[in-house]
């Protein structure tokens, strides 16, 4: 960033730390906010983290709810309209997708030849990385799965 002052240009750094920060649960509800996903009232907030953007723009979120049923992408896109979510996917483990760190990081495992099931408003494939201001809910697949994740990645 440059700060004109007078005749001289001034060189202030930018924010530096632009590691992922942890979030309570009201900061993971205003988070949903912002990125308008509804969640029904049955979802817990687990873990999240938020990584703030380089330089200007939307921070990107990553959310663990869980529940006590089993979950239905189809049922939440149903939910978030609004949002554009396409079909019900799978993607690999291995994939790009599964390969955010910060996934690890609240819990999901994605090993050998298990799979995620994705619905994602971008248009990409299951297991790409997330376009820049846009979504994916992610499960486990399996014949139970009680958890999502949510990456909405910055701008």
């Amino acid at each position: 960033m440059f700060v004109l002052t007078s005749c001289d240009v001034e060189v202030v750094p930018a924010e530096s730390d632009l590691s992922p920060r942890p979030l309570e649960a009201n900061q993971a509800d205003d988070a949903l906010s912002a990125i308008r996903i509804a969640l029904p009232g049955q979802y817990r907030f687990t873990a999240g983290y938020s990584v703030p953007p380089p330089m200007s723009g939307k921070s990107a979120h990553f959310l663990r709810y869980d529940q006590a049923e089993k979950v239905d992408l189809r049922a939440l896109a149903e939910m978030n309209v609004d949002r554009e979510f396409g079909p019900v996917l799978q993607a690999k483990c291995g994939s790009d997708l599964s390969r955010y760190s910060l996934g690890s990081a609240m819990g999901l495992h994605c090993e050998g030849s298990m799979s995620l099931t994705v619905i994602r408003n971008d248009g990409l494939g299951a297991g790409d990385l997330v376009a820049a201001g846009s979504q994916a809910i992610v499960a486990p697949a399996g014949d139970d799965p009680r958890q999502i994740y949510i990456y909405s990645e910055g701008t």
